[in-house]
């Protein structure tokens, strides 16, 4: 399909304008709710000392934030890169890592790789270019199957092995055990 351009990704075309716009309102809205209400995004915990005490939990939390789409992040960026599109491949990667990155700087990691969710959507625009709906409904139907057997949970600076074993894991047997006696 089209190959992605430094020329064609600055154009101004109605996507852009919808992302420029969205960005805005965003701004306005925060600033909107810090002066009527005092609202602010604490910043206390966020740091790299954070960081430093976030490394090791930070893997669980990625899977945990991304929950089953970290599938669609890797089959994503595998599509770019096979097809040799460097440029669209460093464009969905980079965001993600970033954010990581900012994630893990935060005492609360899952709450703060949420913030990701939108790259999910630029992941599914991207994956079209290279895969059917039939093979994007199969891969999201993996990833489905990941999120229904290991949803999320709240992982922490603080976090420890234990708190693994919950929700799903315990509640499954459970409906099994109601269901066929």
């Amino acid at each position: 399909k089209d190959k992605l351009t430094f020329k064609n990704l600055f154009q101004l075309n109605p996507g852009t304008i919808f992302i420029l716009c969205s960005g805005v309102f965003y701004l306005l809205v925060c600033g909107l709710l810090a002066y009527a209400y005092g609202m602010h995004t604490p910043t206390d915990d966020a740091s790299f000392p954070t960081l430093h005490k976030s490394y090791i939990p930070a893997e669980i939390g990625f899977w945990t934030f991304f929950e089953g789409f970290w599938i669609l992040f890797i089959v994503c960026v595998g599509y770019t890169l096979w097809n040799k599109h460097f440029l669209r491949s460093l464009l969905v990667a980079s965001p993600a890592i970033v954010l990581g990155i900012v994630a893990i700087c935060v005492t609360d990691i899952t709450r703060s790789g949420l913030y990701m969710v939108p790259i999910l959507f630029v992941l599914l625009s991207n994956l079209n270019r290279y895969v059917d709906s039939s093979g994007t409904r199969y891969i999201l139907l993996n990833c489905s199957v990941v999120n229904l057997l290991f949803p999320s949970m709240k992982v922490a600076s603080d976090w420890n092995g234990n708190d693994w074993f919950h929700s799903t894991i315990k509640t499954i047997p459970k409906i099994f055990s109601k269901v066929m006696p």
